[in-house]
């Protein structure tokens, strides 16, 4: 091999090396090559194959979660997706299967689409694998079962629940329509007849008995009053008069007896006197007692009797005049009596009228009030039957949801979507070792060669 020197750098020396002389030296050593590459792909492939792992074996299953439709017609899972993945985490991931070998195998459990779970396990053997997902599967669908159950009667109780609470609103219902109809409607009916009745009373009362009795009672103290007016007229004052005419007619008597002279005495009377009494019709004889009395006075005592007799005979008649006039001022009261008796009997009756025009509108008024408590009990009475109607629909529902919850069909159980598939999970096979390990032989001896052939050029 030669050396040659640069001499563009001096000091920066490089020794090339013919490539030829390279490729003739390892031509010339190639059973050494051959040799080197042969130790090197036995101690190479022993290593490979000694260090490699055994073949495992993988298997999957796609699992549906279960489900079931709730009261509100929603379909709900069992359990939730994360709550799931978590419990069977803490139980699957990385479990010893068996304490003795210690052989171990890897699960995974991932979340697919809204209701899939994708189950997976590793193990050292086919059945190790399959037993492992099967384990898997066989929990959740075990333990889902009780959940489903569990919803289930969870389901039923408050659908029976709600089933006799229909019950007992639909008896409270009852019991009100049969309070109103055999309470509430009499009540009404018979308070508002009873209203009516004693009103009516009332209005009878009035027409048949305080009405006429108002007008008997005028009727009666009119009469009362006409007769006394009557009595007064056809009694009281002819008797004034007769009592009048007897005792001017007796006076007169006495006067003209004492007298001596009628005429100048018959001048001297009053107006009044002569008009009741002329003294020409005075002729009646006087007791004789009286003319005993006269004869025995004396001329002075006849004068001053003759005056007495004057002044009696004007007293007579102005006193009778009085009585007259007292008379005739009781007349005038007892007519003013009657008009007052007419007009109160009158403002009586129109008391009594207006009172009875009360009832009659209290009757009208009652009569109206009565309609509208039957109606407003009818009204109830249909709200009544609306509300018992909606009920037994309700109860329809109820048992129609009960037996939708009963079938099994509402409830879909965790299930297996598709096959469990198993695969063999292997290293690189031997004829692969062994042809790597030669190779890797091959270049690394002509390697080796060529770093000592340098070597040895430059010592």
């Amino acid at each position: 091999m030669k050396n040659t020197e640069n001499p563009s750098y001096p000091n920066n020396s490089v020794e090339l090396y013919n490539m030829k002389d390279v490729f003739n030296s390892l031509v010339q050593s190639k059973i050494l090559v051959l040799v080197m590459a042969a130790i090197f792909s036995t101690l190479i492939s022993y290593y490979l194959i000694s260090t490699q792992e055994k073949p495992k074996y993988r298997s999957s299953a796609v699992v549906e979660i279960g489900k079931y439709t709730n009261l509100e017609d929603e379909v709900q899972f069992f359990e939730r997706r994360d709550d799931i993945q978590e419990n069977m985490n803490s139980i699957f991931i990385q479990r010893l299967v068996n304490d003795n070998t210690k052989e171990n195998f890897a699960s995974l459990i991932k979340r697919f689409g809204n209701d899939l779970l994708i189950f997976e396990t590793t193990a050292p053997s086919k059945q190790k694998s399959l037993k492992s997902i099967n384990e898997m599967i066989t929990y959740i669908v075990d333990s889902q079962a009780k959940i489903s159950e569990e919803k289930q009667r969870k389901l039923i109780n408050e659908l029976d629940s709600e089933y006799f609470g229909y019950v007992n609103d639909l008896a409270k219902l009852k019991l009100e329509e049969d309070e109103i109809i055999n309470i509430d409607l009499p009540s009404v009916d018979n308070k508002r007849n009873e209203e009516l009745a004693l009103f009516q009373q009332r209005i009878d009362r009035i027409n048949e008995i305080s009405l006429p009795s108002v007008e008997n009672e005028m009727n009666a103290e009119l009469a009362s009053i006409k007769r006394q007016i009557k009595d007064i007229n056809e009694i009281f004052f002819p008797s004034i008069d007769n009592e009048q005419n007897l005792e001017i007619a007796t006076i007169l008597r006495k006067i003209q007896y004492l007298s001596s002279e009628g005429n100048v005495f018959s001048d001297s009377l009053s107006k009044d006197v002569r008009t009741i009494f002329p003294v020409n019709n005075v002729n009646k004889k006087i007791s004789d007692n009286t003319l005993f009395y006269i004869e025995s006075l004396n001329d002075e005592q006849k004068i001053f009797e003759l005056e007495n007799l004057k002044e009696s005979l004007e007293y007579v008649s102005v006193s009778k005049d009085i009585e007259k006039l007292k008379l005739q001022s009781q007349i005038e009261g007892l007519n003013e009596l009657l008009d007052y008796i007419k007009v109160n009997s009158v403002g009586e009756k129109i008391k009594l009228q207006i009172a009875r025009e009360e009832l009659n509108n209290s009757i009208t008024n009652i009569v109206a009030l009565k309609k509208i408590d039957i109606e407003r009990m009818n009204n109830s009475l249909k709200m009544i039957k609306l509300s018992e109607n909606t009920l037994k629909k309700q109860m329809q529902d109820n048992e129609a949801r009960k037996i939708f919850f009963m079938n099994p069909s509402n409830y879909i159980s965790p299930s297996l979507k598709g096959k469990i598939i198993t695969a063999e999970i292997r290293g690189i096979s031997k004829p692969k070792l062994i042809l790597i390990s030669i190779i890797l032989s091959f270049f690394l001896s002509i390697f080796l060669l060529v770093f000592i052939t340098i070597l040895r050029e430059n010592i």
